[in-house]
């Protein structure tokens, strides 16, 4: 208990073993270490990533949450869903290859409406969680033209108000207002980033119903960056052959399928579905 020089006797069956007793001098904590201690508070995780506010239906939302001043616990992760008829979401966390203690986590929801993220250590949640993300099928407008949206507004020009926001960067956009004939306006965005923007319609400052309205500039089409995922390279006469093509980073563009075979062969069918 004190701070001096100790002797420890070990005896085995009434008789003290070989070496016994042994010495140890007894010394405080250094002021060193405790220093150390109360400098690594134990806290609750955090989210490292941005979420966004907004998301397109069937489009994956990553981030990753830092454990790494949070001691020892369990990190889960939960959905929310709109619809309790449909399939559970895609919902995946795993520890990072690059350190374990920070966690990769997606979520890909797969029904429109309002969806709540639960992040939990140890059973509480961590700060910023619940997170709610609104899901729809958001209208998406080719690289080269404006974003332009019709509203129906009871005002005067004056009295209406209209901005954007980009998700990703934060960056905030005027949007040029004009009038098209008695309580109905045209808004027009001129894209300066691709992705998702949040376009905010405001009538004496209060927003209007629906608003934000949300839409996806695309990027010019980009073919090199569409990857073929699951091809067979075998299959049977009148069998379906089925395979995927991943486009989300290939920006505007149709996507189309040929089958060419032997010279003489039947024409194959072809469907490509999203």
């Amino acid at each position: 208990q004190a701070e001096d020089l100790y002797k420890l006797s070990v005896f085995f069956e009434e008789s003290e073993v070989k070496n016994s007793p042994f010495e140890f001098d007894l010394r405080k904590v250094p002021v060193i270490e405790q220093q150390l201690e109360t400098q690594l508070p134990v806290s609750k995780p955090t989210i490292l990533d941005h979420i966004p506010t907004h998301l397109e239906v069937n489009h994956e939302v990553s981030f990753r949450v830092d454990t790494r001043t949070a001691g020892q616990g369990k990190l889960a992760m939960t959905a929310d869903s709109p619809s309790t008829d449909l399939e559970p979401p895609e919902l995946e966390m795993n520890p990072s290859k690059k350190d374990p203690q920070i966690y990769e986590a997606s979520y890909t929801p797969t029904v429109t409406g309002v969806h709540k993220l639960h992040i939990k250590w140890n059973g509480e949640s961590i700060p910023a969680s619940p997170v709610s993300i609104t899901v729809s099928d958001i209208v998406t407008f080719p690289h080269g033209k404006p974003v332009v949206l019709d509203i129906n507004a009871e005002c005067k020009t004056g009295d209406l108000e209209s901005y954007a926001i980009h998700q990703e960067s934060g960056s905030r956009y005027k949007v040029k207002i004009s009038k098209k004939e008695k309580g109905k306006f045209k808004l027009t965005l001129e894209p300066k980033e691709y992705g998702l923007y949040s376009i905010h319609v405001l009538i004496r400052r209060k927003e209007i119903a629906n608003s934000p309205f949300v839409v996806r500039y695309d990027k010019a089409a980009q073919p090199e960056k569409c990857t073929v995922l699951e091809m067979p390279n075998s299959g049977y006469v009148k069998k379906v052959v089925t395979f995927k093509v991943d486009t989300r980073e290939a920006g505007s563009g149709v996507l189309n399928v040929k089958a060419t075979g032997p010279a003489g062969s039947k024409k194959a069918k072809l469907k490509v579905k999203r």
